[in-house]
């Protein structure tokens, strides 16, 4: 295993000298892309946090669905009635939560 890993060094070595000017010439490149994409995020970030809270909870969620294939979030009619009836029960004050510990004692519970 070892002897792969020095060989690869080698090879990268060896890359490195022969193309020493368009590697300097990618590292600027990538150190310049990195920046100005810090400098996007970072507005996006400002931006996004300055939305009301239904306004960052809905492209929150957008977000997260893009990080996976939508299908696999697709929600029937019921469910999403469900979840809908939830979050009103939660905006009128009608909501009952439990703590976590009790939520979680539950969970361990039902699995033995």
């Amino acid at each position: 295993m070892r002897q792969c890993n020095a060989v690869a060094t080698i090879q990268v070595f060896q890359i490195v000298v022969v193309n020493s000017s368009r590697l300097k010439i990618d590292l600027i490149a990538s150190l310049r892309y990195r920046t100005s994409m810090r400098k996007t995020v970072n507005k996006v970030r400002d931006e996004a946090l300055a939305l009301s809270p239904s306004e960052r909870a809905s492209l929150a969620h957008d977000l997260i669905l893009s990080l996976d294939n939508p299908a696999d979030y697709t929600l029937d009619p019921k469910q999403e009635a469900e979840i809908q009836r939830r979050v009103q029960m939660v905006r009128e004050g009608q909501a009952k939560g439990r703590s976590a510990e009790d939520v979680f004692g539950q969970i361990k519970v039902t699995r033995r």
